[in-house]
């Protein structure tokens, strides 16, 4: 094998090995910002969850205290339906 040979399959090594390290870098990047991902869309669900119980439970409350279905979801943003059904749960 001559020099120039052995430059140039040492050079494609060289690349290869580039590549692949490239390649690994990028995909434990992506799978990353994959994982944060999740991870905000996890904690908004949650929280939207958690909101949402709130003003189911808050609306619960203000039946008890014979506020009109009416101004209850106007109030929370329920639909009428919404408090309607909470009322008839509540009997």
């Amino acid at each position: 094998m001559t020099i120039e040979q052995e430059i140039k399959l040492q050079a494609r090594y060289l690349a290869q090995d580039m590549a692949k390290d490239m390649a690994q870098g990028i995909a434990k990047d992506m799978a990353q910002d994959i994982a944060k991902d999740m991870a905000q869309d996890i904690a908004k669900d949650m929280a939207q969850d958690i909101a949402n119980e709130k003003t189911l439970e808050t609306a619960k409350n203000l039946l008890k205290i014979n506020i009109s279905p009416e101004q209850i979801a106007m109030a929370t943003g329920l639909s009428l339906e919404q408090v309607t059904s909470l009322k008839t749960d509540k009997n």
